[in-house]
């Protein structure tokens, strides 16, 4: 197994973009997306453009972006959810982002809250050689994991059929659960997302 220290670097300076991008992820827009700016009038300055989104499936996973004024550049992201058969309820969701002046792309994974918080998660894809991860926090939408997605984990996720993520629940037995996470459509994700 690899060690968290090869697969994990907390990326701080990224932080607030991966918040904003998660929940951008997560939908979390559309009240922006449906705000106007007041029209133009006397004492008032013409209206702004209003925030526009645009998205692209690629398979299981998505591509969007919001542009919340003209004159500000897109804030992207590539993300997946993954819900509950019975009731289409989201169980996790994670979401990559390209942030300016790092050398990778900042994946930010986000599971269900109820988790035994010392355990981490471990990551394997296509059941090959699991990676250990920390949770770094737990936040109203769930507990996060924000990974640096470089070359020991990176070209095996672009070349993936699947990630299996495995976590520990926080009742008096202490399971160990795995969700599985499709990788298809993942590689062409993260192509728009580096453009």
């Amino acid at each position: 197994m690899i060690g968290f220290a090869d697969f994990i670097r907390r990326p701080n300076r990224a932080a607030a973009a991966i918040v904003f991008l998660v929940a951008l992820a997560a939908g979390m827009h559309d009240a922006a997306a449906q705000q106007r700016p007041p029209a133009a009038g006397p004492g008032r300055p013409p209206a702004e453009q209003a925030p526009t989104v645009r998205e692209q499936a690629f398979q299981d996973w998505r591509y969007r972006c919001l542009r919340t004024a003209a004159n500000q550049p897109e804030q992207c992201v590539a993300f997946i959810e993954i819900l509950l058969p019975d009731t289409n309820q989201r169980l996790a969701n994670f979401a990559v982002v390209v942030v300016p002046g790092q050398p990778t792309p900042v994946g930010t994974l986000t599971l269900p809250l109820g988790l035994f918080l010392p355990a981490g998660i471990q990551i394997a894809i296509d059941g090959q050689n699991p990676l250990a991860a920390p949770l770094t926090t737990c936040v109203a939408e769930g507990c996060q994991v924000s990974l640096n997605l470089d070359a020991g984990i990176l070209p095996r996720m672009q070349a993936g059929k699947q990630a299996n993520i495995t976590f520990v629940d926080n009742s008096g037995e202490r399971r160990a659960i795995t969700i599985n996470l499709s990788l298809a459509g993942f590689a062409q994700a993260l192509a728009a997302l580096r453009r």
